[in-house]
């Protein structure tokens, strides 16, 4: 009896949506079929397309070797001053002259002075 109690109670409840509710209900069941049939179809190429095959004309991409890395560049090397190759280890570009303080903007100074480069020049060293 309770099967019976079943059927009537689902019955009673279709019945009881209505026309637009029956509408809605069944266009709601058809999508759902169509997505489940598509997620098998998915599912289906993806089980294709990651198969052990041995085909390798299938996919080339696969047995191509992978292009050379890029060889980075040298980073530049600093000249070498005269004092430098006399053993005092002072790249050339470190300190300013006052010929090179000439030629250059207040801007450009006042960033030398913070660098650190006009060292040697305030101290009277050159």
């Amino acid at each position: 009896m309770s099967e019976e109690h079943t059927e009537a109670t689902e019955v009673t409840e279709e019945e009881a949506l209505g026309d637009a509710g029956k509408k809605a209900l069944a266009a709601e069941r058809a999508e759902r079929k169509a997505a489940m049939a598509r997620v098998k179809e998915l599912e289906a190429k993806l089980a294709e397309l990651t198969s052990d095959s041995d085909d390798e004309e299938a996919h080339p991409e696969e047995t191509e070797e992978p292009p050379p890395e890029p060889t980075p560049e040298p980073a530049p090397q600093p000249r070498v001053s005269l004092e430098s190759a006399r053993g005092r280890g002072v790249p050339a570009d470190s300190q300013l002259t006052a010929a090179d303080l000439k030629v250059m903007s207040p801007k450009q100074i006042e960033a030398a002075r913070r660098a650190g480069r006009l060292r040697d020049y305030l101290a009277n060293r050159r």
